[in-house]
């Protein structure tokens, strides 16, 4: 091997070198990449991390602030309760300025409490305050149209302002909102000896009460009653009405008128 072979072939593993280094670099640099590309994916998954428990720690606060809301509303109204109680015990008291000064308290906080307004309104009609009672107890039911005794405050106040008939077409209203409202007034014995000493209110009572007498008369024709025909709603007739409106498909419960004359239908 002479001087020329020697350098072809040192010329060669020269190539060769520079090839394996060149190659070696490129692997380095792949390396590197690959190793950028999989710190930025880390990098991308700790920021989604991040972002979630942000969204985990916003939605806990969420709660938090719900939570303390939900507290402060039922401590308020345990408050409410028991100054509702309060004033209940004034007016069975008959402390009347004490009870509506307690009642105030209440629709302050809550301004369409029913029974708040019902309170106030027999408090303004046992102090002698007429008007105001009829404004109170109007503004009851018109709130809650299905709620019974606002309108016999109404109807006491609207009589002792001497607009009887006005009181008359209130009560024969309330009556026939439901087929058991004549039962919860005969509950109330004194109320119910006052309405009948009004001769105007006596006969909306007693034509309501023949309307009852008739809608057990429907109802016995139509088998659903065994009792006696006395205008009394009592457990038979309740039973009777029920019966009526499951063999109906009714839900839920009708107005008198509308009970009488789905009765008088069923009949012809």
């Amino acid at each position: 091997m002479n001087e020329a072979d020697v350098a072809a072939l040192a010329h060669r593993f020269a190539r060769r070198g520079s090839v394996i280094a060149a190659a070696g670099a490129l692997v380095l640099i792949l390396s590197f990449a690959y190793a950028v590309y999989r710190l930025a994916g880390v990098e991308r998954r700790i920021a989604e991390l991040n972002a979630e428990i942000a969204s985990k720690s916003r939605h806990i606060q969420e709660l938090d602030a719900t939570r303390a809301k939900l507290r402060g509303e039922l401590e308020k109204f345990r408050r409410l309760g028991a100054t509702m109680n309060r004033a209940v015990e004034q007016v069975w008291g008959r402390d009347y300025p004490a009870a509506l000064t307690l009642l105030e308290e209440v629709l302050q906080v809550d301004p369409t409490n029913t029974s708040a307004l019902y309170w106030k309104a027999l408090s303004l009609y046992r102090t002698g305050r007429h008007a105001d009672a009829v404004r109170e107890a109007n503004r009851a039911v018109k709130l809650d149209q299905r709620f019974f005794d606002p309108y016999v405050v109404l109807v006491f106040a609207l009589e002792r302002l001497g607009r009887s008939a006005e009181a008359a077409e209130r009560l024969g209203f309330a009556l026939n909102l439901r087929v058991t409202n004549l039962n919860h007034l005969s509950f109330r014995q004194a109320d119910l000896v006052d309405l009948l000493s009004s001769p105007v209110l006596e006969a909306t009572i007693l034509d309501h009460r023949e309307t009852l007498i008739e809608i057990q008369r429907r109802l016995k024709a139509l088998g659903f009653y065994p009792g006696t025909l006395d205008g009394l709603v009592g457990p038979k007739t309740v039973a009777a009405i029920e019966a009526f409106f499951d063999a109906r498909g009714i839900k839920g419960e009708l107005s008198v008128p509308a009970l009488r004359a789905l009765l008088d239908k069923a009949a012809n």
